[in-house]
């Protein structure tokens, strides 16, 4: 669960548009994480949640006290 604020960088705002998620999908996600996952990346995490018959992913990074959306997708 996160406490920070949250931001989200270029790529994951024009993707919030691209694939129809809304931003508090996205932090009902980093909120409340069905399953914490190891991502392939040094620093960054791999959350997801189910959202209905989906799985809702969200790529972020910590940065000084916040929380970074790198990329949200449904899988």
């Amino acid at each position: 669960m996160v406490s920070s604020e949250i931001h989200y960088n270029h790529h994951a705002t024009r993707e919030l548009k691209q694939r129809h998620i809304s931003k508090e999908l996205v932090e009902a996600v980093l909120h409340k994480p069905d399953t914490k996952l190891r991502s392939t990346n040094k620093g960054t995490n791999k959350w997801r949640k189910k959202v209905g018959k989906n799985w809702l992913y969200v790529i972020f990074k910590r940065r000084n006290n916040k929380i970074i959306v790198v990329t949200e997708f449904w899988g």
